[in-house]
């Protein structure tokens, strides 16, 4: 099984629908996204290549794109017991979100970044090197193929157009890994 990371664009009322439910897995949220894309082995190679050479401040803004600080659920984070922590991860009560705020704050960042800084940043030995999952990046750019320089591309343009969508419409993004 590989890893992978999903973003589902919401609204601010589904959002508060969320926040407010005392049981969120009940909450459907499948059908009512208004966008969302998974991130299949790549979301580590493109948090890598992104924050390469940026300031700490720009790098820990966009490092919240796959590991979000904030998120919906009760749970005391600073003082975790791991099996405690593990069953609320699990539980369907778990929800890492990006606020619209910080939506807008990393859309700007991104908006600046282009496919030809991607191509000058990727190193595939680099990416191995430091262990970025899947330790399988490649130089070949085979058509269809995964871990090289098209896919980490292909999946940071869907990154940029949902956060840029998202931004416009205010929207609140979901984070869901595993």
């Amino acid at each position: 099984m590989s890893q992978s990371t999903t973003i589902y664009s919401i609204s601010k009322e589904l959002f508060d629908e969320l926040k407010n439910s005392e049981n969120r897995k009940e909450i459907k949220i499948h059908n009512r996204v208004k966008d969302y894309y998974t991130f299949q082995n790549s979301f580590m190679g493109i948090e890598f290549v992104l924050t390469k050479d940026k300031s700490e401040t720009t790098k820990n803004i966009l490092n919240q794109i796959f590991n979000p600080t904030e998120y919906l659920g009760d749970f005391d984070f600073e003082n975790p017991d791991f099996e405690e922590m593990m069953d609320f991860m699990e539980s369907g009560n778990y929800f890492p979100y990006l606020s619209n705020e910080k939506v807008t704050e990393i859309s700007e960042i991104i908006s600046e970044i282009n496919e030809s800084e991607l191509k000058d940043k990727y190193n595939a030995t680099e990416l191995n090197e430091n262990d970025i999952y899947p330790n399988e990046w490649t130089d070949e750019n085979i058509e269809g193929e995964s871990n090289n320089l098209n896919h980490l591309i292909e999946d940071f343009s869907k990154l940029k157009k949902i956060i840029t969508q998202a931004s416009k419409e205010e929207n609140y993004l979901l984070i869901c890994s595993g």
